[in-house]
């Protein structure tokens, strides 16, 4: 399965139409690419043999708008699905896409083409061609790679300029390589044959860079799996058991729970700690036969049945483990090669801050310079080894998210996999921080949980509590306004109305009445319309949020399903009608009329002048039902679209319904949590999903793309 992050370009740049395009949609999406800068025009099409030039010639081609999928975005097959639409006065003769003839059923008036994707960067050219021969273009670029799992432990070729990773996806554990130019992860060899029934799992890796094989250590036997080490052919991709209870003999020791191994080529051996048999054990690396490093019997710290990861030490002769268990001492070790000896090096015992929770990998780049540890739950720290002193390089919330389980040198710098983000870092000596490779966008976003809306021209709007963000085409994502507001202040709904260029939240302020706030999308200026202080009825928990710009009316709904409709300049609130939206949860705002989606399987109207309700679509024998809604919106084509958990449903405006995605049948969708917001603009369908990620729906065929992801969303 390979990921596709898809980022949309005009030939002469990101974000906006051509120059001297005037070129927007009926959505208020900028057209991608409304005049193709390179064409000529094709001037005899329009004169005449004598040089009179006809009346009024069309040099322009056609105006192109790329509505599916939005750019920078990923999905999990090999082949793309574009849409959009074309328009010009003379007509639109075709649409190419990556050559391939787009089809058509209205003069490409709308348009789709699927066109196959390789390994690596896609570059998608779009052409509308219209009937005089003048033609427009556009891009999409498309990134196909497969995803990290989660990872566990890291080795690096170095002739090879690549990372091999053990790692999980799913449940099942595999190695994947990852190329170091580049970034992109592949698929290297299905470990699913070393999971017992008993929990056995892979846990460690050494990497023999010269035979290139790799050694895995495995611990809790299995019917298809026993407590030893095995060995992987990186080419072939075989398996077997290297040193087992019974392979080569059963001659003692005997590995009983192996976690961390590394590769002593000098010695001609592996190092493996075993906590259950309380040692730390040589495997030689010819015949797979064991002997004692370390035991009970040789004198220094009693660590040996701590979760140790070790590395050698380049100064030689010793090797240095990272420490921890529950309620024992954390911290960094040293164990002699030659005698067993253990001695602390840096511990809590010392008192002095900063203090080690969970170390769990450690390394040094040069025999001269400090060590570093990484900890599960502190971040990444610094030690001197003369003195054991620690400083905090990294604090984790700094540097990344969850917790790797070794440490390799990479170009003078240090790696390790961050297993809950999904991506390899690389920290250098100062404590830079950067991805090696990550399953998240290049501009993931690091501030959830958020407030979705509809995108305007080309740019995603997401609102936490605390921060506004703009995703734009082909840019970073841009914090907008104040980085932080009050925390006492929570967002319980979002709506931005483009072409007034502001957006709306209302805001639950502990405990007293919510307030209803506007933000001016171009500055981040936020000012409070309506509060406690505001006369006028009290509006409850108010929930859901609908925008008449053109009326200056912001439309709530609080706790009793009382709509209340609230002017904009001054703050003031008017019922409308009685309560008779029962159970309503969203709402929206469409063709002069306010929407209600209720959890009884009901979206309603209602006529913001008189309050009257008019039933839409009502509980269909047999039809997709609507029981938890969580997003609404309305397409151009007057069909309305609702999440409802696990589900997209369109409702027709005859009130007919139509399941369009869900769980069990969309892919991107059953990779996550429940879904929990939707929003429409044009064309475009965004839903949001389990508070991870961001994903653009096709409104015909329920194709998913994702748009924006969380670090760790993978």
């Amino acid at each position: 399965m390979r990921w596709i992050a898809v980022v949309g370009c005009l030939a002469w740049g990101c974000g906006g139409p051509s120059p001297g395009d005037a070129g927007v949609d009926e959505a208020g999406a900028i057209d991608a690419g409304a005049r193709d800068a390179g064409d000529e025009g094709a001037m005899d099409a329009g004169a005449g043999d004598a040089g009179a030039a006809d009346a009024g010639p069309d040099l322009d081609g056609p105006t192109l708008t790329v509505d599916f999928p939005m750019a920078d975005a990923l999905l999990e097959r090999d082949a793309v699905l574009i849409a959009g639409r074309a328009r010009d006065a003379t007509g639109v003769a075709s649409v190419r896409v990556a050559g391939v003839e787009a089809t058509s059923s209205d003069g490409f008036a709308t348009w789709r083409a699927t066109v196959s994707l390789s390994p690596g960067d896609n570059a998608i050219p779009i052409e509308a061609e219209d009937t005089l021969g003048h033609v427009t273009r556009a891009e999409r670029r498309v990134l196909v790679r497969t995803p990290l799992g989660r990872v566990r432990q890291l080795a690096h070729d170095r002739g090879a300029n690549a990372l091999i990773v053990l790692a999980v996806r799913g449940e099942q554990p595999l190695l994947q390589r990852v190329d170091l130019a580049t970034g992109l992860a592949e698929d290297a060899v299905d470990l699913s044959s070393l999971v017992g029934s008993g929990g056995a799992q892979p846990l460690g890796l050494a990497l023999d860079v010269a035979t290139q094989r790799a050694f895995l250590t495995v611990a809790q036997p299995g019917p298809t799996a026993d407590v030893g080490v095995w060995v992987v052919d990186l080419a072939s991709g075989a398996i077997g058991p290297f040193s087992t209870a019974t392979v080569p003999d059963t001659s003692a020791p005997v590995l009983e729970m192996p976690g961390s191994v590394v590769l002593d080529a000098s010695g001609g051996r592996l190092i493996v700690a075993d906590r259950n048999a309380r040692a730390i054990l040589a495997v030689d690396l010819t015949t797979g036969t064991r002997s004692v490093i370390s035991d009970t019997a040789d004198p220094g710290p009693a660590i040996l049945d701590y979760s140790l990861t070790l590395a050698l030490d380049p100064a030689g002769g010793r090797l240095l483990a990272s420490a921890h268990r529950i309620r024992s001492l954390p911290g960094l070790y040293a164990i002699d090669l030659s005698t067993g000896a253990r001695s602390a090096l840096s511990t809590n015992a010392d008192g002095a801050p900063p203090l080690l929770a969970e170390p769990n990998g450690t390394i040094r780049l040069d025999a001269s310079g400090p060590a570093y540890v990484l900890d599960r739950f502190n971040g990444f720290f610094e030690v001197d080894l003369a003195t054991g002193v620690r400083r905090l390089l990294v604090p984790r919330s700094d540097g990344f998210h969850s917790y790797g389980f070794n440490l390799i040198p990479l170009d003078g710098a240090m790696a390790f996999g961050d297993s809950s983000a999904g991506r390899v870092t690389r920290v250098d000596a100062s404590g830079a921080v950067s991805p090696v490779a990550q399953n998240a966008l290049p501009r993931d976003l690091e501030a959830w949980p958020f407030r979705l809306s509809a995108p305007v021209d080309d740019a995603l709007w997401l609102m936490g509590d605390r921060t506004l963000l703009r995703l734009q085409a082909g840019a970073v994502t841009e914090r907008v306004g104040p980085a932080d507001l009050d925390p006492a202040r929570s967002v319980r709904a979002f709506a931005v109305h483009g072409p007034s260029g502001a957006a709306y939240a209302t805001l639950d302020v502990g405990g007293v009445e919510p307030a209803l706030e506007r933000i001016d999308l171009a500055t981040g200026a936020r000012s409070i319309v309506r509060d406690a202080t505001t006369s006028g009825p009290s509006i409850g928990d108010a929930r859901g949020l609908a925008i008449d710009a053109d009326g200056g009316r912001a439309f709530v709904l609080d706790e009793a399903y009382t709509l209340f409709a609230v002017s904009t300049t001054t703050g003031v609130a008017e019922p409308v009608g009685a309560p008779a939206v029962a159970g309503g949860q969203l709402l929206t705002w469409s063709a002069g009329r306010v929407l209600v989606a209720s959890s009884n399987d009901r979206v309603v109207a209602v006529d913001p002048g008189d309050g009257s309700v008019t039933v839409i679509s009502d509980a269909p024998a047999g039809g997709p039902a609507i029981s938890d809604p969580d997003g609404m919106g309305v397409t151009s084509d007057g069909t309305i679209w609702v999440s409802d958990r696990e589900r997209v449903i369109a409702i027709s405006p005859d009130g007919t319904r139509r399941l369009v995605a869900d769980s069990s049948t969309v892919d991107a969708l059953s990779l996550r949590d429940e879904l929990v917001g939707l929003s429409v603009s044009g064309a475009r369908i965004l839903v949001q999903d389990g508070q991870t990620r961001v994903l653009q729906l096709d409104p015909v065929t329920g194709d998913v793309v994702v748009i924006a992801e969380r670090p760790g969303g993978s």
